[in-house]
C-alpha cells in the first residue's frame, strides 16, 4: 500500500551501478512479491536489468529467514556462498545467510543499531562502504 512513498537509501544508487561498472554480479533477496520488486523497485528507480537474479517472496518454498531464497539466488548468478555476501538490514536477512553459508553485512542505514547481530561479518555506516568489501 506504502511502496510509492518508499524512497532509495541516498547514495545506493550510485553504489549499485559502480558495481555494477565493476562486472560485480548483483543479486537481491527479498520478501517483497514479484509485482512490488519489478513495479516499487526495478521500474520505479530505474534499475530494470541491472540485477543479474532476483529472489522475491512466494518464489522457493520457504521464505527468509530460511535458506531457501539465498541458495536460489546464488544459483541463479552461479556464485558460491563463500563469494557472495547479503547485505541486509533485518535479522531475517542476518539468519537467511547464515542458514546458507554466505557472509552478511549489517547495513545500519536500514538497520540503525548493532544490537541482535552480534553474527554480523561486516558492519556498514553508509551504502558507499559495501565498495570496501
Amino acid at each position: 500500500e506504502y511502496i510509492s512513498e518508499s524512497p532509495l537509501f541516498p547514495g545506493i544508487k550510485d553504489v549499485i551501478f559502480s558495481l555494477k561498472a565493476g562486472n560485480k554480479k548483483l543479486g537481491i533477496v527479498t520478501s517483497r512479491t514479484r509485482a512490488g520488486c519489478d513495479d516499487g523497485l526495478f521500474d520505479r528507480f530505474a534499475l530494470s536489468g541491472v540485477f543479474d537474479g532476483s529472489v522475491c517472496f512466494g518464489e522457493t518454498e520457504k521464505g527468509k529467514p530460511h535458506k531457501d531464497p539465498m541458495v536460489a539466488c546464488l544459483q541463479l548468478l552461479a556464485v558460491n556462498p563463500e563469494d557472495a555476501v547479503f547485505i541486509g538490514d533485518s535479522i531475517y536477512d542476518l539468519q537467511c545467510a547464515k542458514a546458507a553459508g554466505v557472509p552478511f553485512a549489517l547495513a545500519l542505514w536500514g538497520a540503525k543499531t548493532t544490537d541482535g547481530y552480534e553474527e554480523a561479518d561486516y558492519v556498514l555506516n553508509s551504502p558507499a562502504d559495501i565498495l570496501n568489501l
